[in-house]
């Protein structure tokens, strides 16, 4: 049943793979195409060259890889895709890895705030392939920083309810939408979290309230 549900909310994902199949074509508009895909490329022909780019030379005078942070240069899934694949194949690759971790991350998220399993697949689905979300791989770091918020706000959960290993789950999802580059994405997801982080924080005062007046009765 769960295999079954997985495939059926994860079948957006064949409409990447119906574009790769077909000529062998390749997903790209707006800034995609002028400019998150031929960055992609040099990278691409940097790293086959043996090196890790900190200068992009082709785009206006000139810029740093490392000041400009869309570029997402340090981010793992561009540092691992785009060594080991051609642009053409990484992009896909990256888009629809993209999804699968808004996907998965969504799903757990729902799990964790005690949501039966149908639901999550469902919930998950719409946040992976909203219209939304089919909108921002035309920059990938604004897409990893998307897909990666419920990741996010899950680890601040655990780690607010003092649950094993939710220390270094906080410091890793931190560090991984930090290492997205986005800078307004990243001030975006923080307002999200911080909100949710005073949620949690007046949830559990009111919780420790009530048994508190439970154990005076």
């Amino acid at each position: 049943m769960k295999t079954a549900l997985c495939l059926i909310f994860l079948s957006p994902i064949s409409s990447y793979l119906t574009i790769a199949l077909e000529g062998g074509n390749t997903f790209l508009f707006e800034d995609g195409l002028l400019y998150s895909f031929p960055l992609r490329v040099f990278l691409n022909n940097s790293f086959q060259q043996g090196f890790s780019p900190q200068w992009m030379p082709y785009s206006a005078c000139g810029f740093s890889l490392l000041a400009e942070g869309q570029s997402g240069l340090c981010f793992p899934a561009t540092q691992l895709i785009y060594r080991f694949f051609s642009a053409e194949i990484g992009w896909f690759m990256e888009m629809i890895l993209g999804h699968l971790v808004g996907f998965f991350c969504c799903y757990h998220f729902l799990r964790h705030l005690g949501i039966r399993k149908p639901a999550c697949f469902f919930g998950a689905a719409l946040y992976a392939f909203c219209i939304f979300a089919l909108f921002k791989p035309m920059i990938p770091s604004m897409m990893w920083c998307y897909f990666l918020l419920p990741a996010l706000l899950r680890a601040c959960s655990r780690f607010l309810h003092r649950l094993p290993h939710s220390s270094p789950e906080l410091l890793l999802v931190f560090t991984l939408v930090f290492l997205t580059g986005h800078p307004v994405m990243i001030i975006y997801s923080g307002i999200v979290t911080a909100i949710y982080v005073v949620w949690v924080v007046l949830s559990l005062s009111s919780a420790d309230k009530r048994i508190r007046t439970l154990s005076l009765n």
